[in-house]
């Protein structure tokens, strides 16, 4: 019944696709988000103005997805049409994102540039979310470059001097990150006040996936004792699989984790599983962190990556590797989070190196979401900063190549009621 609705709305009102994306998105429903943008985005034409918000919404839910590239393509196209129809809020949260892919996959450069070019264009005491989005994107290329004090900063101006979010949504999705950069910079009882004041406020409805984000956030702010379980329970809920980078980030942690503690044996899983999504990701500042812990665990990671794979992306390689092991098309689809059209650009990219040996012509096919899952986010009364937290940020939180842009308002803004989004 929903599948017919959906592609009736399709053909007649794709607009109304875009809003049911965007609900189930803020509701950390991602894969039905992701689905539903599918739909809206192959229903509108070139040119056809899109609604203000669908840059945040689809594209930030791609990117939550594990779907790098289609995020940027996305936000790219989003980019061209929001122009166009002058809405810059949706071509700065666009823009953001694509600040993100670029940090999270080591081009520092191009994130900071991505990230003044974001917040030039709109009004931070009017768009909170796109001061959130493009802190967290200068947050994630500090981290990128092993720069953990400048990343808590950064951080930590996603929350307000009393702990509680700037935005209602984009400051939560910060958590675990602002207690990771915590923990490797001495803010470890700051961060945690920040933490249990978030869950306090989320209460018990809160979604899997910020759940999961609380409990890795606890886990990395606890003593050493105390903390395993936090690290376990991030990762108990299958469905947080549908944000494969969050999750291989609390995995690396766990096995970090139990190799401080002399479990080498434990620690190889969870390393093998955060190693393969990072890699397939293109994450490399993580992948090669999870390098690292892999040979201290004494994991053999064979030979570097032959000459014939050097000119293919990290995601050709990856499929190269799923195929080398035996899985199908359809199954390699699924693990990498590939749509059909990508799949034919990739697979035939890669061709020459794996050639043809068996048929891999039925293509992926995307799982159906959890229909058992709902979450929620709860509204704060009250998300404003007080004049001393905008101070205490100040403007050396923006990479310089930045500051001429973003000028001087490179302190958090505060807002008065109903401003921004």
């Amino acid at each position: 019944m929903l599948g017919a609705r959906l592609a009736a709305e399709r053909r007649t009102r794709p607009e109304q696709l875009t809003y049911l994306g965007i609900a189930a998105w803020l509701l950390d429903e991602t894969p039905q988000a992701v689905d539903t943008f599918d739909l809206a985005l192959d229903a509108v034409h070139a040119g056809t103005t899109l609604p203000n918000g669908l840059g945040g919404a689809a594209a930030w839910a791609y990117l939550e997805r594990g779907r790098w590239d289609q995020a940027r393509e996305v936000g790219a196209r989003i980019i061209t049409t929001a122009k166009a129809a002058g809405l810059d809020h949706a071509v700065a949260c666009a823009t953001a994102v694509d600040a993100m892919v670029l940090a999270l996959r080591g081009d520092v450069l191009g994130a900071r540039a991505q990230a003044a070019r974001a917040i030039a264009l709109v009004d931070p005491l009017e768009s909170r979310s796109v001061f959130v989005y493009v802190r967290r994107a200068l947050a994630a290329a500090a981290s990128a470059e092993g720069d953990h004090e400048t990343a808590y900063h950064q951080l930590r101006t996603a929350f307000t001097e009393d702990d509680g979010p700037l935005h209602y949504h984009a400051s939560y999705a910060a958590l675990a990150d602002l207690a990771a950069a915590a923990a490797r910079s001495g803010h470890r009882q700051e961060a945690a006040e920040i933490v249990e004041t978030a869950a306090q406020d989320l209460g018990e409805g809160v979604s899997s996936r910020l759940r999961a984000l609380l409990h890795r956030a606890r886990g990395l702010l606890a003593e050493p004792e105390s903390a395993e379980p936090h690290f376990r329970a991030a990762l108990d809920d299958p469905f947080t699989e549908h944000w494969p980078f969050e999750r291989s980030q609390a995995s690396l942690d766990l096995a970090e984790w139990l190799r401080r503690r002399r479990r080498v044996a434990e620690a190889r899983a969870p390393l093998a599983e955060a190693l393969e999504t990072f890699r397939r990701l293109g994450a490399e500042p993580w992948a090669e962190r999870a390098r690292t812990e892999s040979r201290a665990a004494g994991v053999d990671l064979g030979t570097p990556t032959s000459e014939a794979l050097a000119d293919l992306s990290p995601q050709q390689q990856e499929i190269i590797r799923l195929a080398a092991r035996g899985l199908t098309n359809r199954e390699i689809g699924e693990r990498l989070f590939i749509s059909p059209a990508p799949w034919a650009l990739i697979s035939t990219a890669a061709s020459p190196v794996w050639g043809s040996p068996r048929d891999r012509s039925s293509g992926p096919s995307s799982k159906a979401p959890d229909p058992r899952r709902a979450g929620g986010i709860h509204v704060p009364a009250s998300s404003r900063p007080t004049d001393t937290a905008c101070r205490r940020a100040g403007p050396r939180l923006l990479d310089p190549t930045a500051t001429e842009v973003l000028g001087t308002w490179a302190q958090p803004p505060w807002d008065g009621p109903g401003s921004g989004s």
